[in-house]
């Protein structure tokens, strides 16, 4: 295990104690996991700065299936330009704040293109003086569901989240 980073704890200090560092055992294999966040109605939240091996991703996923990514976006200089610019190519739906995408290897961090639960990347640079930037201060969550085709990408703002 890697130690924690400020933008981990940072993420799970918004969080009840108890909902904190939740021990899970898996009654087939006997394997503990422990979950970032567990909610009152199970859900699970893992927070990811480090990069993660797309299989321990997926063994998570499988594991808790109840679950979401908080990814940081931030982690790897290129990625928030590279989502920055493939921008430019979402295609809008009829419903506010949701967007189809061609080609999401293109825009997005590659590890988590195929991810079986919603992976929402977080490109806020809290030590950055860009707090006006609304694209970088929105939550972008990466839907597994694929719409004709297209990846589905939902823009969120930050606290909802947090309450």
């Amino acid at each position: 295990m890697e130690p924690e980073t400020e933008w981990h704890r940072s993420w799970k200090n918004n969080y009840p104690a108890d909902w904190q560092e939740v021990r899970i055992l898996d009654e087939k294999t006997g394997v503990k996991h422990i979950a970032d966040l567990r909610t009152v109605h199970n859900l699970v939240i893992e927070f990811q700065h480090s990069h993660l091996d797309p299989k321990e991703r997926a063994t998570r996923e499988k594991f808790y299936q109840n679950m979401v990514w908080v990814v940081d976006g931030t982690r790897l200089k290129r990625d928030y330009p590279r989502f920055r610019k493939g921008i430019e190519s979402f295609k809008r739906t009829n419903k506010q704040g949701i967007y189809f995408v061609d080609f999401p290897n293109e825009v997005f961090p590659t590890d988590w293109i195929d991810s079986s639960v919603p992976v929402i990347l977080d490109f806020c640079d809290r030590s950055a003086t860009e707090q006006h930037d609304v694209i970088r201060n929105t939550l972008w969550c990466l839907l597994p569901q694929r719409a004709e085709n297209f990846a589905v990408v939902v823009g969120l703002d930050e606290r909802i989240l947090l309450k």
